[in-house]
């Protein structure tokens, strides 16, 4: 009698004030017990007066999978290796003069490096003693469990309009190891399995929510793709796949509509489109996943200026760099498919390039350099992070897939990219690698409505933070690459100068912060200047509250204006009405004897 009055209870609260009534509260963005600091913004016309209310599944699902000795997977919410944070996945920092890094006055003082806290626990192991690329799923759940939008009560589950689960891949790598022969060993029959028991759990008694689970490897689409695309299309339309990758080959390409993109931006407009077109209702038969790119997990977690000085650092922003052009990749990757990669490597040979016996298959230019010391200068001791800084421009083909980390890497190290669109005969001719945050064209102003201005703009013009190539011009011969990048700086110093002060501005949305996360919630209408998130989760996440919002009904014409409430005793902040969080979590406590007042 007692549960099922306080479920009455609860449920009334969330209709009318959302996520806020079941205590979702906004933490000071970059605070610490210790330290405080500038509360996050919230756009005057956001979502309301209300959160979408957002569960986050702490256990993992049981009975999807057998492993091949017969063994049935345990769920593992209580586990210890299951409590991801920053800090247990990021080791300590290492600063420019320090360790074995960059050289002080090579780069600013805040550019630092964190050493990868579990090795033994990377897919790679010992091959990733500087970071795992491959923790993307581990970080984002860390973040989602640590975010002040994430409602805390007992009751939200049955009550969610949104909801962060783990993926198949994290249940087994747990249980088996880090190993890709055991990521290998999921297939069909386990993948639908999984998205059965996801439909069964959330998708009930009428409940639609938003379905947020991340994909922390490029290959990991198909199977999981396929057995998705076959449930019932009010479900699928709700599931969004959030990875280090979007594109899809030619048979997973082929499972989606001609209208489809591989840009999350495009999909993000067609999904707008069609609520304003048809209705949300019929708009969620879309039958189709929101496939999301987001950044490679490096050890490098904030953004650093490298197109301003730094006196502090003896770093001159004005420096000649060490090095015109390098590339840094294992020619290896899909050697039999990806052509591009070895074309450009043989460019840059045929230029002069230098190769380097320190690392796999580097090579870098820097014409006319003559000293004793090797390596354009920069010695025996060279590191990865010393041609990151040094180089002017770093050569970004594809590897087994359109995206590869290097290029998260470069973009927080002050080095333009080079991009090359195609070039891998996987994938469709001159297809664009869609990496976090890459622009969409936009065909007009009424296209460019669609989204919220905030959540727009977050999404960056290639050609302004990268110089971007058609693979199939590079093999033409229609265009020189490596000398059109050797002249830029005398012959278009501009563009270089916008370019590097874009990937300061680009830098922390491809970093996720140590820090706590905090909200950040998209305005309608036009960008609000100044209010912006702090890494890539806060971008990611706020997209994801509005999305949510949007696909139950919500709308910037009947939403009210999120208030940011008074500190309450223990110096937090609170989203939306202060009063409602107290009283609706003594609800939750409420004894016996107050039974009937409920």
């Amino acid at each position: 009698m007692r549960l099922s009055l306080l479920g009455a209870a609860v449920a009334a609260a969330l209709v009318q004030h959302g996520a806020q009534a079941l205590g979702v509260q906004q933490r000071q963005r970059g605070a610490s017990s210790s330290q405080p600091s500038e509360a996050a913004p919230a756009s005057e016309a956001a979502l309301g007066g209300r959160l979408p209310v957002v569960h986050v599944q702490r256990e993992f699902f049981e009975g999807f999978y057998e492993p091949p000795d017969g063994a049935r997977l345990a769920q593992l919410g209580d586990l210890e290796q299951a409590n991801f944070t920053m800090g247990a996945l990021y080791g300590s920092q290492v600063c420019v003069g320090r360790g074995w890094f960059v050289d002080k006055g090579r780069a600013p003082s805040g550019y630092c490096r964190h050493k990868n806290g579990k090795v033994d626990e990377s897919i790679e192991g010992r091959w990733h003693p500087e970071f795992d690329e491959y923790a993307l799923e581990k970080i984002m759940l860390g973040k989602w469990w640590d975010s002040p939008a994430r409602c805390q009560a007992m009751v939200c589950e049955e009550h969610a309009e949104m909801v962060v689960i783990p993926s198949p891949y994290m249940s087994v790598a747990l249980q088996l190891g880090w190993r890709w022969k055991n990521m290998w060993s999921l297939d069909a029959p386990a993948f639908a399995k999984y998205w059965e028991l996801v439909y069964a759990r959330y998708f009930k008694n009428g409940r639609t929510p938003l379905v947020v689970v991340h994909i922390p490897y490029c290959w990991a689409k198909a199977g999981l793709l396929r057995t998705l695309l076959a449930m019932p299309k009010e479900f699928v339309s709700r599931v969004v796949v959030a990875g280090i990758e979007s594109n899809l080959q030619g048979p997973e390409r082929d499972l989606f509509s001609k209208h489809w993109s591989p840009s999350a931006m495009q999909q993000l407009r067609r999904r707008a489109r069609q609520r304003r077109d048809v209705g949300v209702k019929e708009a969620a038969t879309i039958g189709e996943p929101l496939l999301f790119a987001l950044p490679y997990s490096t050890s490098v977690l904030k953004g650093s200026n490298f197109a301003q000085d730094d006196h502090e650092g003896s770093y001159s922003s004005k420096g000649k760099r060490k090095v015109e052009v390098s590339f840094t990749g294992n020619l290896s990757k899909s050697s039999s498919s990806n052509w591009i990669r070895s074309l450009i490597h043989s460019r840059i040979t045929e230029a002069g390039g230098e190769p380097s016996g320190m690392m796999v298959n580097t090579s870098i230019l820097c014409p006319g350099y003559r000293s004793w010391r090797p390596y354009c200068g920069m010695g025996l001791a060279m590191n990865m992070w010393d041609v990151l800084v040094d180089s002017t421009f770093c050569l970004e083909p594809p590897g087994d897939t359109p995206t590869r980390s290097h290029f998260y890497m470069a973009v927080q190290s002050g080095c333009v990219p080079v991009l090359f669109n195609g070039g891998h005969s996987g994938y469709q001719d001159d297809e664009p690698a869609w990496f976090a945050w890459r622009r969409a064209p936009t065909a007009d102003d009424e296209e460019r409505k669609l989204l919220p201005g905030s959540i727009d703009d977050l999404f960056k013009d290639s050609n302004k933070i990268a110089v971007v190539y058609n693979s199939s011009d590079v093999q033409a011969g229609n265009v020189n690459v490596v000398q059109e990048l050797l002249d830029m700086a005398e012959k278009n110093p501009k563009r270089l100068q916008h370019l590097r002060h874009a990937l300061d501005d680009t830098a922390p949305l491809m970093t996720f912060s140590k820090e706590a996360p905090g909200v950040w919630v998209p305005g309608c209408g036009e960008a609000v200047a100044g209010q912006k998130p702090r890494d890539a989760f806060e971008a990611f996440q706020g997209i994801m509250l509005w999305e949510a919002w949007q696909s139950h009904g919500g709308s910037c014409h009947s939403a009210p204006t999120i208030k940011m409430a008074a500190a309450d005793t223990n110096g937090e902040q609170l989203v939306g009405l202060p009063g409602l969080h107290r009283s609706v979590m003594e609800l939750v406590d409420v004894k016996d004897s107050d039974e009937e007042q409920l």
